[in-house]
């Protein structure tokens, strides 16, 4: 039997507006960490204070250049800001968290995130930088694609920074389902767990996933084979089987997760917020597997 979570449907009243900042572009993206704010516009990457005071700012294309930024991933433990972009045939690049002017290390060739406007979720995961996405580099003959990577965040990682090499094979879960799309994601912290939150879709239906690594573990092979995973089911009124939007909420012993979902039924357009306890998260579902293994996911 597969495992399946289901959620309580509940109702927002209203939420609070305080401190604004206004820009000179249109905001593409912003990430938070612990003691900074970092916001992402057409042009500029913007360092600010949790108060919303602009502290540094940085160029990210000039006007003869084509580059978007889509990968954002504040590294706190390590007082760094990783970066990556389409620009040229693609580049990563870490900077100082304290001083966005003051890059660290700069890597082209290497298109980590999405090549168009591809959705992907990116964060710290244990040491290294987790990205999920759709394949950007499947052909039509393949029957696996590279659906979530670990990639090396230090030097001192196997294949250095931002490689995706593990201890004797790729840091790579895989997928028999071409069609994801990455919603969400998150590093819980004690235990450190590692969510990621993805809409699929075959010819039969559409399903929303959860899927859960132990982060805690020192080798990328070994986070890659904790893979546990679950379909996230809503709602009892009537069947919403695409994800638009999640945020976790804090919570002292349970891992509370709540989820935005919709029907994708025009003429029934009503979206529903449901909440979950994904503290455990268990099992396996048919089509994801850790890379090399050669039965992917059985449904268990």
């Amino acid at each position: 039997m597969g495992r399946h979570l289901l959620g309580i449907l509940v109702f927002l009243k209203y939420c609070i507006c305080g401190d604004v900042q206004d820009f000179d572009g249109d905001i593409k993206d912003f990430v938070v960490g612990n003691s900074k704010l970092f916001v992402l516009t057409d042009h500029r990457l913007h360092q600010m204070r949790h108060d919303l005071n602009e502290e540094k700012r940085k160029d990210i294309t000039k006007a003869t250049e084509h580059n978007r930024v889509n990968i954002l991933v504040p590294y706190d433990v390590n007082s760094t800001l990783i970066t990556c972009g389409t620009f040229k045939d693609g580049y990563c690049e870490i900077l100082d968290i304290n001083d966005i002017t003051n890059s660290i290390y700069y890597e082209s060739d290497n298109l980590i995130g999405p090549e168009q406007n591809g959705k992907t979720v990116a964060f710290i995961a244990g040491r290294y930088l987790l990205v999920g996405k759709k394949d950007d580099d499947a052909k039509a003959e393949d029957t696996r694609y590279s659906v979530v990577t670990l990639w090396s965040t230090l030097d001192s990682q196997p294949g250095g920074i931002f490689s995706r090499i593990a201890e004797g094979s790729e840091a790579i879960i895989q997928s028999t389902v071409r069609d994801v799309e990455f919603i969400d994601g998150f590093q819980r912290v004690s235990p450190s767990d590692s969510y990621l939150f993805l809409n699929t879709k075959t010819n039969n239906e559409r399903k929303v996933l959860v899927l859960r690594m132990d982060s805690s573990k020192e080798k990328k092979s070994e986070i890659i084979k904790s893979l546990q995973a679950s379909t996230v089911r809503c709602c009892s009124d009537k069947v919403r089987p695409v994800l638009v939007a999640s945020t976790v909420i804090p919570s002292v012993n349970d891992v509370i997760w709540a989820g935005v979902f919709s029907s994708q039924n025009q003429e029934d357009p009503e979206n529903a917020l449901a909440l979950y306890d994904i503290s455990n998260v268990r099992g396996q579902v048919k089509g994801f597997c850790a890379y090399g293994e050669k039965l992917c996911g059985s449904e268990v």
